[in-house]
């Protein structure tokens, strides 16, 4: 189901009622909204793998969320729990049309090499009760999917000290929040443990040495806190809890929560969240260190 951004402005209350109220409709279905243009317009683009642009959304959605941190996947029924939940504001994945739309709704755009127009994720739609008030941004995306735990797969690029850049790619990643309440406020802690693959070597680092991936792993824990924050700084700048730290709270302190919950948008602002990384590289690859600088020119 693609919802156009005017709608999603407007308020999706009244639209997911009428679906869910109806017996003939199934609610496992997944639900994206349309950046920047409407539904219908997404729907009439033509993509050369998949003629009809439900399969290609369907098949790149799923993709995306095992492989590719900025993507999340929410069905009718999750995206209402979600809703009517305390302490918790929604999010839907975006998709916008990239390139032409009048050629990617011709013929012609799925009989060239290269097509004019594509279906392309786009950060994450951030909700205030059934009202789209915001976007997530590519990194944002990522630090959410990050603290809400859903990051199965995906790739880092580190930036070496001389120049070039090493690719690790993530094979667990294991979030735990929890609430507290410190000093009669509430405080949030992050604990994260990432487990990664040295996938590319493009640099001089010597990955034979101990320290250099001690070196890596402080970079990837540096860029995952940074990314973390970026998400939850503009989901205080939006004052929308997308998160559940205050589900986290409630779960640790009800009896404060019921104190506070009324105000938590107001909380949530000035919330403090602590992070504690934990990155291990397990495996470096059936090279050590790249043959590229011994090629002689």
């Amino acid at each position: 189901m693609i919802i156009g951004e005017a709608l999603a402005r407007e308020g999706v209350g009244k639209v997911l009622d009428l679906l869910l109220r109806d017996p003939g409709v199934r609610s496992d279905f997944y639900m994206l909204v349309a950046k920047d243009t409407t539904a219908e317009k997404v729907l009439q683009i033509l993509t050369p793998l998949d003629k009809i642009p439900s399969y290609k959304m369907f098949d790149m959605l799923e993709a995306s969320a095992k492989a590719w941190a900025p993507t999340t996947t929410f069905t009718l029924d999750e995206f209402v729990n979600q809703l009517v939940s305390e302490g918790l504001n929604p999010v839907l994945t975006g998709i916008q049309v990239a390139g032409a739309q009048e050629e990617g709704e011709s013929m012609r755009n799925v009989s060239r090499i290269e097509a004019r127009a594509d279906l392309r994720t786009a950060g994450l739609a951030v909700f205030r009760k059934d009202k789209l008030i915001g976007w997530f941004d590519e990194k944002e995306s990522i630090g959410y999917n990050l603290l809400k735990d859903k990051v199965k797969s995906t790739v880092s690029r580190i930036s070496c000290p001389n120049g070039g850049y090493i690719v690790l790619e993530t094979i667990r990643s294991k979030t735990d929040v929890k609430g507290r309440v410190s000093n009669g406020r509430p405080a949030i802690d992050v604990k994260l443990k990432t487990e990664v693959n040295i996938g590319e070597v493009e640099c001089d680092l010597s990955i034979t040495v101990p320290k250099n991936i001690r070196w890596i792993e402080n970079k990837l824990k540096q860029r995952r806190i940074e990314t973390m924050q970026a998400a939850v700084e503009q989901a205080k700048a939006n004052k929308t809890d997308s998160f559940g730290f205050g589900q986290a709270i409630n779960r640790s302190h009800p009896k404060y929560w019921k104190s506070i919950s009324e105000s938590w948008a107001e909380e949530f602002g000035r919330l403090p969240v602590n992070y504690k990384i934990e990155v291990i590289v397990r495996r470096v690859g059936t090279t050590l260190n790249t043959f590229l600088k011994e090629i002689k020119e």
